[in-house]
């Protein structure tokens, strides 16, 4: 019979998974650099959209695909006038697409050839949203039922200060709970072992309202409002002896 006394020195291993926590870890391993208490915590903080972007069609129609075509650069050329009285740089819009396409009749008998149907889209993006709403309407007033506004969405251009305020309060999260889980333990928290940010903002964007229900007269107006910018962070802490 081989004697106990002939094993290794046992080493003491745990790990302890959180129930209920599945972004908190607690790990305890003489030499393993992942000793410690690990936590994930979410922190957020406002901004204020600064900029509207919005997606537009020129169109025109015609006998021919040449008529259409005509038509529809009449009224693309209408945009990119009412994009220059408002001072929007030429860098700030593009076209992404032309198309020129039949358009018919169907009936029983078939299909009948009506006319041609031109379109060329645009991209803009206005970085004063305060004018937006007025470059829009002077868009509309200039092309008339040569353009359409498929679109707008709302961006934070720059969410530098926003995500520095939200890492803060991420970071504050994590060590509030790292230190609440120590406390239920009976473990002390040590020196910071590991930071990783496992998601952060790169430019909000989300939809908003290009224009409100107000009289004609007061023109189209633009509600940025706010939008959240969160920060993701896993930190572990050592655990002291």
């Amino acid at each position: 019979m081989r004697s106990n006394s002939l094993l290794p020195a046992v080493v003491l291993t745990a790990a302890v998974l959180l129930a209920g926590c599945g972004d908190t870890h607690i790990d305890a391993d003489g030499g393993d650099t992942r000793d410690g208490i690990t936590v994930t915590a979410v922190g957020e903080a406002e901004a204020t959209p600064d900029t509207l972007r919005a997606s537009l069609t020129a169109s025109g129609s015609g006998p021919t695909s040449e008529a259409a075509l005509e038509n529809a650069n009449r009224a693309a050329a209408a945009v990119r006038e009412a994009l220059d009285d408002a001072g929007v740089p030429k860098k700030d819009y593009s076209t992404p697409g032309l198309y020129v396409n039949p358009e018919y009749n169907y009936t029983q008998q078939g299909q009948e050839l009506i006319g041609y149907r031109a379109t060329q889209a645009f991209e803009v993006v206005f970085r004063n949203i305060e004018k937006a709403g007025a470059a829009l309407d002077a868009i509309i007033a200039k092309s008339g039922d040569g353009v359409s506004i498929n679109g707008t969405s709302l961006e934070v251009s720059s969410t530098g200060g926003a995500a520095e305020a939200a890492r803060k309060d991420a970071v504050a999260k994590a060590k509030a709970k790292a230190e609440s889980y120590a406390n239920l333990l009976g473990v002390e928290i040590g020196e910071v072992r590991y930071v990783q940010e496992t998601s952060a903002p790169s430019g909000v964007i989300f939809d908003g309202r290009a224009a409100g229900a107000a009289p004609k007269e007061a023109g189209t107006e633009i509600d940025p409002g706010t939008q959240k910018v969160t920060v993701v962070v896993e930190i572990r802490w050592s655990l002291r002896d």
